[in-house]
């Protein structure tokens, strides 16, 4: 963003894939969760950032017959 050169924007993917043996043993249905996250940390004053954060998870818990979950986050960062 022009003139906010202390801001920060991150954009990040995750993904945790179940083993075989894990699936065969534990949980059949089980198979893949994955993780969208976009953040973005406003330099407020020298001591204040406000950091938003949202997550989109594609089959939580690895399941993929449950609903997708939207987390939002919004973070104070106060140095004193």
């Amino acid at each position: 963003v022009p003139t906010r050169d202390q801001d920060v924007l991150g954009f990040g993917v995750a993904q945790g894939v179940l083993s075989e043996l894990y699936r065969e043993h534990v949980a059949p249905k089980a198979d893949r969760e994955t993780v969208f996250e976009l953040y973005y940390a406003c330099q407020v004053t020298p001591w204040l950032v406000i950091s938003p954060d949202v997550q989109l998870v594609l089959d939580p818990g690895a399941y993929n017959d449950r609903r997708d979950a939207f987390v939002a986050e919004l973070r104070l960062k106060i140095t004193f």
